[in-house]
């Protein structure tokens, strides 16, 4: 998954759901988190079209203090989505 400040600067991520904390990492491997988004006070979060965007899912996650953008590949979240339910 990729996440960007600005549509300019993607960068790719991988994610964890830690409690009530979204932790975002450079690496699979890496044990210390890059950052943070604060899922405790119930974010906004939308999805785009896949055909509007180039056959990607942007998610915009809102929350008070930022807002963050993230895109990936339509089967790669369908993939980690499953792996969450487990």
């Amino acid at each position: 998954m990729y996440a960007a400040a600005s549509s300019s600067s993607w960068k790719s991520r991988f994610f964890r759901l830690e409690g009530d904390k979204l932790r975002y990492y450079a690496a699979r491997e890496d044990s210390t988190a890059k950052g943070e988004i604060d899922i405790s006070k119930g974010p906004t979060v939308r999805f785009s079209d896949e055909k509007a965007s180039g056959g990607q899912v942007e998610i915009e996650i809102v929350t008070p203090d930022r807002t963050y953008r993230l895109r990936c590949a339509r089967a790669r979240l369908d993939l980690g989505v499953g792996a969450a339910r487990k």
